[in-house]
């Protein structure tokens, strides 16, 4: 399956989301599945920022010494740069993969699979630039902010579930872990609704038009 995180957004990592967002409404993903995949994106992200953060620095200089017309060796460099980062991802983008598989069902999983977008480059659509991941940063923070006591009691929830799971637990007492916390994660699932649609904003109409984003959220409307 091809998630996106091999192009050349992947601090936003918000395109995994926006895809599993799109499932038809009869294998959507359940509430405990999208805070599970939210963990495991927020995890590699604390993880990994720091490359995630240089990787796209260098590809979005890269795409700026194109527009200066900037010698061939200065952009290449920048080029050659971006792609030793991407090296150093590959291990931790190719786990998080397997762990995000690991949360959906059999029929998500062959959904997704029959619809895999083309991978995205600088030459195909501009990547997010300094403003766009300033607002989108400041975005990102209000959102955690306003989150952080109801993902941090969901993830508790689903860290002793998997504990129970682990330990032959019967369902009757792993959903008694897990149905306390519902309705927080039906208000993460409304949050990181509102996050993706303000977010969509932040794009520009080529870049909404892309397929690189993933697709618009949905109003509701």
């Amino acid at each position: 399956m091809a998630y996106g995180l091999d192009g050349l957004i992947p601090p936003a990592a918000l395109a995994e989301l926006w895809r599993f967002k799109n499932l038809p409404d009869a294998i959507k993903l359940t509430a405990e599945q999208e805070a599970s995949l939210s963990k495991l994106l927020e995890d590699f992200q604390k993880t990994n920022q720091t490359d995630l953060n240089a990787l796209a620095k260098a590809l979005d200089d890269a795409r700026k010494a194109i527009e200066d017309h900037k010698p061939n060796s200065d952009v290449l460099a920048l080029l050659r740069q971006a792609m030793t980062i991407q090296q150093r991802l590959r291990t931790a983008v190719a786990k998080l993969k397997t762990d995000m598989e690991a949360v959906l069902t059999p029929q998500q999983k062959a959904w997704l699979a029959s619809g895999s977008p083309a991978r995205c480059y600088p030459t195909v659509v501009a990547p997010l630039n300094a403003d766009q991941r300033t607002a989108v940063k400041a975005l990102r923070d209000a959102y955690n902010a306003a989150t952080a006591t109801a993902r941090a009691a969901v993830a508790a929830a689903l860290e002793a579930a998997a504990k129970a799971r682990q330990q032959g637990k019967t369902a009757a007492e792993i959903k008694a872990i897990i149905d306390p916390v519902r309705p927080a994660m039906t208000r993460l699932q409304e949050a990181g609704q509102k996050l993706r649609e303000d977010i969509w904003k932040v794009l520009t109409p080529a870049q909404q038009s892309s397929g690189c984003f993933g697709p618009a959220p949905k109003t509701g409307t």
